[in-house]
């Protein structure tokens, strides 16, 4: 009996963290926050790639009209602070302080009235024969596993307009994700592909208590 309790004890512990996540991320809705919590239900319950929010509200876990669906969107704001120390109070606490950094692009080519839009590279999606995309670009944060599989924990995501500097906007997550981290037994490991640049990162966190190793271009 002793093995079977203690794994019952473990089920318990890990439905109690299940609860108290989904707590805390209700709690980072600020507006419609019924509504928006339900949406973000029906999103995650869908059997196939969303490819039309008016159907999220035919997912048994939304149970409002799609109505409530757009206000929650449109109305609807998020504490981005609570939810970045949300995640960080959340993070697998068995796995190690490694994290990958990276940018990615949500494009938007046929919005041309949305603000702030950019011109990235894409490797899948051309324009004009180039590989761009119009879009926006955000800036990932994800708590890595040396398991062998694709389990990831996303700690922070940021948008980087046009005109910002996206070296200052990374060095920026990572020096308030450390923060957020608190003392550490061994200091954070940062991990950044050869888009980035080595040199300019290494000087603007230099001041930060956290390692860096940036892929080499060649």
């Amino acid at each position: 009996m002793g093995p079977q309790v203690c794994r019952l004890a473990d089920a318990v512990s890990d439905t109690e963290q299940l609860r108290r996540f989904r707590s805390g991320f209700y709690r980072c809705l600020t507006g419609w926050a019924d509504a928006a919590f339900e949406l973000t239900d029906a999103a995650l319950c869908a059997p196939a790639p969303v490819s039309s929010i008016p159907t999220l509200s035919l997912e048994p876990t939304f149970r409002r009209g799609h109505g409530s669906l757009y206000k929650a969107l449109a109305r609807g704001q998020v504490d981005a602070g609570a939810m970045r120390e949300l995640l960080v109070r959340h993070r697998p606490r068995k796995w190690p302080l490694v994290f990958a950094v990276d940018a990615s692009t949500w494009a938007r080519c046929d919005a041309e009235t949305s603000p702030e839009r950019g011109f990235y590279y894409s490797a899948s999606k051309h324009s004009a024969g180039k590989p761009i995309v119009a879009g926006w670009s955000y800036s990932w944060i994800t708590a890595l596993d040396w398991a062998h599989d694709s389990w990831t924990a996303p700690m922070d995501a940021r948008r980087i307009p046009p005109r910002a500097d996206a070296v200052d906007v990374t060095a920026t997550q990572v020096r308030d994700l450390v923060g957020r981290l608190g003392d550490t037994e061994s200091p954070p490991l940062f991990c950044f592909d050869a888009g980035y640049d080595a040199i300019a990162l290494t000087d603007t966190l230099s001041d930060v208590a956290a390692d860096i190793v940036v892929a080499d271009p060649r």
